[in-house]
């Protein structure tokens, strides 16, 4: 249930009880145990766990490339999880062939999209001072990220594994419609959809992972135009997702957070909060 909610399961059991139980497997499968814990380990940003659960599941996963993606993924090695994703030709091309069949898109194939939207923002934000250069670096592969999550999320749910593959299409969107397109208003848009689907079937890493973009969105808008509301509303999803954070003992978005506030502190000078 955490796991389908998004939640930290330690926000609930206040020790690491639940890995014995979990590690009985009682009542479900192999995978099924594995993959739950090893989203734990995401949302705990926990190394050990993360590391454990994913030689659990290299052990009975035939796509060993897609385990290592969402490994090095979680740890935040967005250049070594890109070596495990598909090429972004590849990618494309095996998402349309799909489209073209009526087939169902899975996870393993709508992720090598996010894992190397990842390695491009995570690349952009590690230096304000080539903001702009790597920008014009990354046009290219933005280009073909922006056209294939727009075929994502204009999917029927039915050719979809699960709804959350169109908010997280819609997440990511959002900021690469913001930083190399400059469309604001359509990206503000894109993220309010996302966030009404996650908030629908209550996914706390869902909302919690929105609003951090909402800062990051809000936040190259006032860099880009000095636009006061803009700040104003910085600063707002800033506190909605340090309190939501916080509350909800989230170390993956922690980290997510703690990088884009460093990068526009860096570059806006005068972005408020502390975390």
């Amino acid at each position: 249930m955490c796991y389908f909610l998004g939640i930290n399961i330690e926000a609930i059991i206040k020790d690491v009880s639940w890995i014995k139980k979990t590690d009985n497997k009682l009542a479900f499968s192999d995978w099924y145990a594995d993959y739950t814990c090893f989203h734990m380990g995401r949302l705990q940003a926990d190394s050990q766990l993360l590391s454990k659960y994913r030689d659990n599941l290299l052990k009975h996963y035939e796509d060993k490339d897609y385990i290592e993606s969402i490994y090095y993924s979680s740890v935040g090695d967005y250049g070594s999880c890109t070596q495990f994703a598909r090429p972004l030709d590849e990618a494309k091309r095996s998402l349309l062939e799909k489209v073209r069949a009526n087939e169902v898109v899975s996870w393993s194939e709508s992720q090598h999209f996010d894992h190397h939207c990842k390695y491009i923002i995570s690349t952009i934000i590690a230096n304000q001072s080539l903001l702009e250069e790597n920008v014009k670096k990354f046009s290219k592969e933005a280009s073909i990220l922006i056209e294939c999550y727009k075929i994502l999320q204009s999917l029927d749910f039915s050719f979809l594994a699960e709804i959350h593959q169109i908010s997280v299409a819609q997440r990511y969107l959002a900021m690469l419609q913001q930083l190399f397109c400059n469309q604001h208003f359509d990206a503000v848009n894109l993220l309010d959809e996302s966030t009404y689907y996650f908030s629908e079937v209550s996914s706390v890493d869902g909302i919690i992972g929105n609003y951090t973009v909402y800062f990051f969105i809000y936040s190259h808008e006032y860099h880009r135009t000095k636009c006061e509301q803009a700040k104003r509303q910085s600063e707002f999803y800033f506190h909605k997702a340090e309190e939501l954070i916080k509350r909800n003992q989230h170390a993956r978005h922690h980290m997510h957070l703690t990088m884009f506030t460093d990068f526009f502190k860096q570059l806006n000078g005068d972005i408020n909060g502390e975390i």
